[in-house]
């Protein structure tokens, strides 16, 4: 079975969905998280607020993949419409809102939007990256 190709930067046209991604919360991936941030509440059922860019992230990277080496992540805008809850499953949809060539670097611009049950926003922004190809 052949790899398939990674995304390059003429494979992204604004306003196409690039993939979707989706998870279910469970209780071990919240402890996990809570390990690495000892001081945060644990908020359990409902997610803590720092979950959400592990999230959107976790479905980012399944939905655009395979992703050329040497991508930067350059930023990110991130809005909490809600907080999810332990054992609600996530989809995370991945859209090009926009691209640009700017002084020979090329700019994507990925709108994320995670909804829960019920197709009920969770999680929506964009992801700003320097695509390396």
């Amino acid at each position: 079975m052949t790899e398939p190709r990674p995304w390059l930067f003429e494979d992204f046209a604004p306003g196409a969905v690039l993939g979707t991604a989706t998870f279910t919360v469970d209780d071990a991936f919240v402890a996990s998280w809570l390990t690495l941030y000892a001081g945060e509440a644990d908020t359990r059922p409902v997610l803590p607020a720092g979950m959400a860019m592990p999230i959107i992230m976790r479905g980012y990277a399944e939905a655009v993949a395979p992703r050329p080496p040497g991508n930067v992540h350059a930023g990110q805008r991130l809005t909490i419409r809600r907080a999810p809850r332990v054992g609600e499953r996530l989809t995370t949809t991945v859209r090009c809102e926009d691209k640009a060539l700017k002084n020979g670097r090329r700019w994507t611009y990925l709108g994320v939007r995670t909804a829960g049950d019920g197709d009920d926003t969770c999680y929506e922004g964009v992801i700003t990256t320097l695509w390396a190809r």
